[in-house]
C-alpha cells in the first residue's frame, strides 16, 4: 500500500454531538434568565412529564446555549441548514434522564458548522464550545450518546477515492471495533458494514459480507474486486441506503460526505478533537491510497498497530501530526455490550430518523 498524494490533499469536515444536560445551579444568570423565559427547572423529563412543559424546556434550553455560544464568538443558531455557522439542535434519540434531586438532563445535538483542513483554527473552535458548555451546564453521558462525523474531500468524491475509502474501511474493520468501547461495538445504531449486527434485522449488503467473510481463504483481492466495480451513479446499490453503520454512505447523495458514526459519546474539546481527527486522517489515508500491496493478496485484517500506523499516514499528509498522538488508538478489551443492555426505545427512535 502506497500514498498516491502530490500536495497536501484538502478536506472538509462536520461534528454531532449528543449530550444530555442540565443547567447548573450555581450558574445565577443563566437559571435567572431560563426561569423568566418560561423553563420549569423542577421538572423531570420522562414519559410522565407535561409534553408542552418539557418541548419548552427543550427549547429554552438550546436557546440560552445558542445565545452563550453566540457571546463567546462562536455563532450559533438553534434551527438552520447552511451550516455556515454552530447549531444546537433537538436530539429526539436519546432518553433524556430525571434527576432525584429535580429537574434532569435534556437532549441536545451540538452540530459543527463546515470546517475545513486548511483551518488552523477549527480544534480552538471545539475547545471554545466545550468552554461554554461547561460552563453553563451539567453533563450526561449514556450509552446512549455518541459523536458523529462527516468528511468529504475537495473538490469533491469522484469514484477512484471512493473505490480507495471503501478497501479501507474493510481493511481496518476488525481493528476500528477493537479501539471501541463496549457500547459502540456491536452497535444497533452504528454496526460495522461487513458484520452482521446485534439485532435480527441488522443484516449486512450480502456481497459485502460474503467477501469479507472468504478474506481468511481468498485474500482481500475478491472484496476489492466488488469495489472496483462501484461507480458514482451505483454506489447505494452495493454499500446499501442504512445509514446505522460504522461508515454510513447515504450521505454522499444528501450532503456529499461520508459519515463515521462509531464514536461514543464525548464531554469534552479533546474527545472531540481526537476522534474528529482520527475521522479525517483516516478517510484522507484511505483515498491517497493505491491498496495494490501489501493487502491485495493478504488473507487477514489489519491490527491496532496497522491502524495506528495508517491514521500516522494520514495526518503526516494532512500536516495534522500534532493533532492527535496514535498511540491512543489502543485496544479495548471489554466484550461488546450485550443487546439486552441497549435503551430499545432509544434505538426505535434513532432508527426512526429519516
Amino acid at each position: 500500500m502506497s500514498t498516491t498524494a502530490t500536495v497536501r490533499p484538502h478536506f472538509n469536515f462536520e461534528v454531532e454531538i449528543e449530550l444530555l444536560v442540565k443547567p447548573k445551579e450555581g450558574n445565577t444568570k443563566l437559571y435567572r434568565d431560563l426561569k423568566a423565559s418560561g423553563f420549569d427547572p423542577a421538572l423531570k423529563p420522562g414519559h410522565d412529564a407535561d409534553k408542552k412543559k418539557a418541548e419548552r424546556n427543550r427549547t429554552e434550553i438550546r436557546k440560552a446555549l445558542a445565545a452563550a455560544l453566540t457571546v463567546c464568538d462562536v455563532e450559533a443558531k438553534i434551527d438552520g441548514a447552511s451550516y455556515e455557522t454552530w447549531y444546537v439542535k433537538e436530539e429526539g434519540s436519546l432518553s433524556e434522564v430525571a434527576d432525584e434531586r429535580g429537574g434532569g438532563y435534556w437532549a441536545i445535538k451540538l452540530v459543527s458548522k463546515i470546517m475545513s483542513t486548511d483551518e488552523e483554527n477549527w480544534a480552538d473552535d471545539l475547545e471554545n464550545v466545550f468552554q461554554v458548555v461547561l460552563t453553563n451546564f451539567d453533563v450526561l453521558l449514556t450509552k446512549g450518546c455518541s459523536m458523529h462525523v462527516h468528511v468529504a474531500p475537495g473538490p469533491k468524491w469522484n469514484v477512484t477515492s471512493l473505490r480507495n475509502f471503501m478497501k479501507a474501511t474493510g481493511v481496518f474493520d476488525d481493528a476500528i471495533t477493537k479501539i471501541m468501547p463496549a457500547e459502540r461495538k456491536k452497535n444497533p445504531w452504528a454496526r460495522s458494514n461487513f458484520h452482521d449486527g446485534p439485532g435480527p434485522a441488522d443484516k449486512a449488503q450480502p456481497a459485502l459480507k460474503k467477501a469479507f467473510d472468504e478474506v481468511p481463504s481468498k485474500a482481500w483481492k475478491p472484496l476489492f474486486a466488488v469495489f472496483d466495480k462501484i461507480e458514482m451513479t451505483n454506489v447505494l446499490l452495493t454499500w446499501g441506503q442504512v445509514r446505522e453503520v460504522s461508515w454510513n454512505l447515504a450521505s454522499l447523495h444528501k450532503s456529499e460526505t461520508v459519515e463515521f458514526r462509531r464514536p461514543p459519546g464525548v464531554k469534552t474539546a479533546a474527545a472531540a478533537q481526537k476522534w474528529a481527527t482520527f475521522a479525517v486522517a483516516f478517510v484522507c489515508a484511505g483515498t491517497q491510497s493505491d491498496w495494490q500491496a501489501p493487502w491485495l493478496l493478504n488473507k487477514r485484517s489489519a491490527t491496532v498497530g496497522e491502524l495506528q500506523s495508517f491514521v500516522s499516514s494520514g495526518l503526516e499528509l494532512l500536516g495534522w501530526e500534532h493533532l492527535l498522538d496514535t498511540r491512543e488508538l489502543t485496544e479495548n478489551t471489554s466484550s461488546a455490550m450485550p443487546l439486552e443492555h441497549f435503551d430499545w426505545e432509544g434505538v426505535k427512535r434513532k432508527l426512526g430518523e429519516s
